[in-house]
């Protein structure tokens, strides 16, 4: 069986620490042959922080799968990146990397726009001929549509609207960001909709919760967020309008092995809203 060549970018963050965790699981299921390059950038221990971690779990990577965790900014210097890509010559490319907190990407919209549509990265990728699952976010929406609201009763949730299909955004429901972060979202959506049409898919992931990283550490995810501020006795403000159906990191991965394992065809290619059944 070929081997398949794929690059995480963003290996380092939340998502990709757990898919690269999966990936490098010695109790994978997957018969697929994989030659896997990891990108990181902001961590600085995120190569002994692997080592460290299968050394504790006295694991080994799959005997089908081989890795190599590679340093890499994707905002700087052009031709080191292109040099990079063209060199590794990957099948598939996960895009992860992001500026992904929409108060650092209001700050520094240029940075935010570079990482988050990275279009050497994705140039690189139309000219091999790799596949691009790229990690888009449900910050591409304003928010307005309405969704169903629901109150406790007797132990149990019950509707306080007639459930309707229409309360959940569409993939063909306007795009209208109200930030930066969900503006760079949408520009590399757009990016790969007019570059790689048939050969790439943006998920609209909505929050994505879990366990802590495997590795070092990283952003954890909002829950883990709340637990801290309460710990620390901070004073913090919280929205009371949103309505998100969050997903599992696990979830996230099956929707992600599914692209890498099945293919992008002009018949799957395209953008997917991505979250759980709950709001």
């Amino acid at each position: 069986m070929e081997t398949k060549r794929i690059l995480i970018t963003g290996s380092s963050g939340y998502l990709g620490q757990h898919l690269l965790h999966s990936l490098l699981s010695s109790n994978s299921s997957s018969s697929n042959n994989y030659e896997i390059y990891a990108l990181f950038n902001s961590s600085s221990t995120f190569e002994q922080d692997v080592s460290t971690k299968h050394a504790q779990e006295k694991s080994v990577p799959s005997h089908n799968v081989k890795f190599t965790l590679l340093k890499l900014d994707l905002t700087n210097d052009e031709e080191t990146v292109k040099t990079t890509i063209q060199n590794l010559k990957p099948h598939v490319c996960i895009h992860l990397a992001a500026i992904s907190s929409p108060a650092i990407a209001q700050r520094n919209p240029d940075l935010a726009n570079a990482l988050n549509c990275p279009q050497v990265l994705f140039t690189c990728c139309k000219e091999l001929g790799a596949q691009v699952i790229a990690l888009s976010t449900d910050q591409v929406y304003d928010g307005d549509k309405k969704c169903n609201k629901k109150k406790r009763v007797d132990n149990d949730y019950q509707q306080e609207e007639k459930s309707s299909s229409s309360s959940l955004y569409l993939e063909t429901d306007e795009a209208k960001p109200v930030n930066i972060y969900g503006q760079t979202k949408i520009n590399m959506e757009q990016y790969l909709q007019t570059h790689l049409p048939t050969t790439s898919v943006s998920l609209r992931s909505s929050i994505i919760m879990g366990p802590h990283v495997p590795y070092g550490n990283c952003k954890s995810t909002f829950l883990h967020f709340i637990r801290s501020r309460m710990e620390s006795n901070a004073k913090t403000t919280y929205w009371m309008d949103e309505c998100r159906n969050v997903i599992s990191v696990y979830d996230m991965i099956q929707v992600i092995m599914w692209f890498v394992q099945n293919g992008i065809t002009s018949e799957n290619a395209g953008i997917y809203n991505v979250g759980g059944k709950d709001s």
